[in-house]
């Protein structure tokens, strides 16, 4: 084979893998380990606040975070400290084996709900929590207190 067909091959295999991530990206699909889009969606907003407080990174968890909520966690830092909060942030979401996220419900331009289940070893956890778009920007408004839920199969049992 000619060099100039290697090259030909080549960049038509690089164009074909750069399309496909283009068309996974768009789908929904992320690269493990890659930092989110803060805020360019709804869904976007909420793994960017779950990343953040898994990270115990107080600043990235508060830059998520506005109205309501920001106010709640913005008391709890005032009364626990900044340090306390992070690492509380960071055992809360460390043990979450997985995020689902019911498909945000658009309630304006501006606004949308969604509901978030969280999957941990003994239990599921499902939040109800309200998004605004500000500055351009999700922004997670509104978090209602989390419901535990018992599993009918616990993570990671054996399937038969």
């Amino acid at each position: 084979m000619s060099p100039a067909r290697r090259t030909q091959l080549a960049t038509l295999a690089v164009l074909a893998l750069a399309g496909g991530l283009l068309v996974l990206r768009e789908t929904g699909w992320r690269l493990p380990g890659r930092s989110l889009p803060r805020g360019a969606t709804p869904e976007d907003a909420v793994y960017a606040m779950f990343e953040a407080a898994r990270r115990g990174d107080l600043g990235g968890y508060l830059d998520c975070l506005s109205g309501a909520a920001r106010t709640a966690v913005d008391q709890a830092i005032a009364e626990t400290g900044k340090e306390a909060f992070a690492r509380y942030l960071r055992e809360r979401h460390q043990p979450v084996k997985g995020i689902a996220i019911t498909a945000p419900e658009r309630l304006s331009e501006t606004e949308a709900a969604a509901r978030i289940e969280y999957v941990f070893e003994d239990r599921n956890e499902v939040q109800e929590i309200r998004l605004e778009l500000i500055g351009g920007r999700w922004r997670v408004t509104r978090l209602e207190a989390a419901e535990t839920r018992k599993p009918r199969i616990p993570y990671g049992a054996p399937v038969e």
